[in-house]
């Protein structure tokens, strides 16, 4: 259970804590609103882990060193109806903040979509909407808490004379869903609110200011760390570095990169561990065991699925049946599944054969490249003709035969 207070880390093998106390309220058992001030104690997770990163950056001695923070914000806590807990200071700050309904919202029409997901996909009540724009506003007032400490890391970086010759990779580790496709409080699913997450580098070979659209995936960043800092992993990545792209950011490159979510039971999975792992069995690696943890709390179904993204487009196999393709280029909030359209087969055929190459992929295999993607032109606008004005005087209505 994630707790913002009430805490215990894992100290160098030692378990120390808790920090703070567990029960608390809106204003009971928790951090004065002066926190992060020096000389006072805070406990508020965000805080805390920060600090202790500081302090970890500035015994550093000269030379090369490598720090990794995971905030729990903007979670969910283990009070406060579930939501995310801001730190004290920001408590409030977000309640007017207006709630932005993109495209997909409360998606009206689904007909498009496979039976499995029209099945679970309930329009969202008003009351579930309220609930919604409070999760959402909880989030802001938590994030606005990381945003506090990343700045102090950054601050702490120049006072020691370090923040030139270091990279900054910021970065969550999935989406959510605040609605989209009728889903909320959620993640799992292969579309882009869950998937997609932004990424920003900042780094001496990183272009200031520039933002790149090629795809680039998580398994990605161990890749591109041990490539920057001329270090050999040993060991076989599923990634593959993407330092060209902070060098020259609007190189786009033929990434193609391959989403699979196996939380029930798969027989082919199982099959493909017993092959090239035989010390590992369904059971111990996961696959055999049912749909549990992080899973209680969605709203969306946790499917077990295969997809590839590549190019323009995203295509998705569900192990139960159903089958989905999207042009995020004509369509980015993923409305109009178009794996039935004559338009797209060559498309679908080409994304279904690279899927069944690259499925349950490790190593060089998951770092192929994708060429010669058979991309569908767009329709051409259709021409409007303006009716011709009857330049006779005198004259009213249209022309007689």
């Amino acid at each position: 259970m994630r707790r913002y207070y009430g805490y215990y880390l894992n100290v160098n093998g030692k378990i120390r804590g808790p920090y703070g106390k567990a029960h608390y309220g809106k204003f009971r058992n928790k951090d004065p609103r002066s926190c992060p001030r020096a000389r006072v104690r805070c406990n508020y997770h965000t805080d805390l882990i920060t600090k202790k990163a500081i302090r970890d950056i500035k015994s550093f001695k000269k030379g090369p060193f490598y720090v990794q923070i995971d905030y729990e914000a903007p979670h969910d806590g283990a009070t406060s109806g579930n939501n995310a807990e801001p730190p004290s200071r920001y408590i409030g700050t977000a309640r007017r903040t207006p709630f932005r309904k993109l495209p997909g919202f409360n998606e009206r029409d689904i007909s498009d979509k496979p039976k499995l997901i029209r099945r679970t996909a309930k329009r969202l009540t008003p009351r579930e909407f309220k609930g919604l724009k409070k999760r959402y506003r909880k989030q802001l007032e938590a994030l606005r808490g990381v945003d506090d400490s990343v700045g102090r890391i950054i601050r702490t970086l120049k006072k020691e004379n370090e923040l030139g010759n270091t990279y900054i990779f910021f970065q969550s580790d999935n989406g959510y869903f605040l609605g989209e496709h009728r889903y909320s409080k959620s993640k799992f699913l292969a579309y882009e609110p869950s998937v997609r997450v932004p990424m920003a580098v900042r780094g001496p070979i990183a272009k200031k200011g520039k933002v790149s659209h090629a795809i680039v995936s998580n398994v990605d960043l161990a890749a591109t760390i041990t490539n920057l800092a001329h270090t050999d992993p040993r060991i076989a990545s599923d990634g593959r570095s993407f330092k060209r792209l902070l060098r020259k950011p609007r190189h786009r490159g033929n990434r193609a990169v391959l989403l699979e979510s196996y939380l029930y039971p798969s027989e082919p999975l199982d099959a493909h561990l017993d092959l090239t792992r035989p010390f590992v069995t369904g059971a111990q690696s996961g696959a055999g065991a049912s749909a549990s943890g992080a899973t209680a709390s969605s709203s969306a179904p946790p499917l077990n699925y295969s997809a590839i993204r590549a190019g323009r487009y995203k295509y998705i196999e569900y192990a139960d049946g159903g089958r989905e393709l999207y042009d995020l280029k004509a369509d980015r909030y993923e409305l109009r599944n178009k794996v039935h359209s004559r338009r797209y087969r060559k498309v679908y055929r080409y994304l279904e054969d690279q899927l069944d190459k690259r499925r349950f992929c490790d190593g060089d295999a998951c770092r192929k490249g994708v060429r010669n993607i058979p991309y569908v032109k767009p329709k051409p606008k259709k021409k409007h003709h303006k009716p011709k004005k009857n330049k006779g005087k005198g004259q009213s209505g249209g022309a007689t035969s």
